[in-house]
C-alpha cells in the first residue's frame, strides 16, 4: 500500500469521529470499527485505544511546536529555492526534489504525514492563511511551479511536457497539492490539476478512488 494509502486508511480506522471526515465517511468508519471489535472479540478495540490516544500525543506535541508565521517564513525560503531551480532550467531537480520537505510548507494540509499532525494546519489556521494575501500569491507560485517540472501549466491549462518537465511519478506530492488546493478554495487550479490528472491518466492509489466517492 503507498504512503498516500496508509495515511487514509489511518484517519478511517483510528478517527471516526473526526471532523475532516463526511457524514458519510463517519457512519462507515464507525460500523467498520463495530464490525471489527466483535470479529476480534474485542482485541482490536485495545488497538484503536492506543493509537488514538498516541496521535492526540503527537497533536498536543504538534500545537505546541506549530506557529504560523513561522510556516510563512519558511514558505518564503521554500519558493526562493524553487524559484532558483526554475530560473536554471533544473527542471529535473525541481521535479524530484527532496533535499528539504518544502512539501510541509507549500502546500499545507489539514490531515496527518508520517509525523503524525506535527506540520498539519487546521481549518481554522486554514481560514487565517487565506487573509494573507502574499501568503496566498506565494502559494499559487509554488503550486504553478511544481506543476510546471511534471509538465503541466495549471494557469494556461496546458500540457507543456517535454524531455525535461514530465510526471515524475511523485504521488505523495502530488496528493498534497491536491488536498490543499481544496481546503485553501483554490478552485480553479483544484479544477486544472484534476484535469491534468485525468488526461495523463495518472494511475492513483486506491484511496484516491474511496475519497473521492465518500466525500
Amino acid at each position: 500500500m503507498s504512503i498516500v494509502g496508509n495515511i487514509e486508511c489511518h484517519q478511517f480506522l483510528f478517527h471516526p469521529l473526526s471532523a475532516y471526515h463526511s457524514t458519510k465517511t463517519k457512519t462507515l468508519s464507525i460500523i467498520t470499527n463495530l464490525a471489527l471489535t466483535i470479529l476480534t472479540f474485542g482485541i482490536y478495540s485495545v488497538v484503536f485505544l492506543y493509537m488514538h490516544l498516541k496521535d492526540r500525543f503527537w497533536i498536543q506535541e504538534g500545537l505546541k511546536s506549530y506557529n504560523l508565521e513561522h510556516l510563512k517564513q519558511k514558505q518564503k525560503e521554500c519558493l526562493a529555492q524553487l524559484e532558483t531551480l526554475a530560473q536554471a532550467g533544473d527542471w529535473d531537480n525541481l521535479r524530484y526534489h527532496r533535499d528539504f520537505g518544502f512539501d510541509w510548507w507549500m502546500f499545507p494540509i489539514h490531515r496527518p504525514s508520517s509525523k503524525g499532525f506535527k506540520y498539519s494546519v487546521t481549518l481554522d489556521d486554514v481560514a487565517e492563511l487565506k487573509k494573507d494575501a502574499e501568503f496566498m500569491q506565494n502559494y499559487r507560485k509554488g503550486v504553478v511551479l511544481v506543476a510546471k517540472s511534471w509538465g503541466w501549466d495549471l494557469e494556461k491549462r496546458q500540457d507543456i511536457s517535454d524531455d525535461k518537465q514530465n510526471w515524475s511519478g511523485y504521488e505523495i506530492r502530488l496528493w498534497k497539492m491536491h488536498n490543499s488546493l481544496k481546503i485553501f478554495d483554490q478552485q480553479d487550479l483544484y479544477e486544472n490539476l484534476n484535469y491534468f490528472m485525468s488526461s495523463q491518466k495518472i494511475q492513483t492509489s486506491w484511496a484516491w478512488t474511496i475519497k473521492r466517492i465518500l466525500f
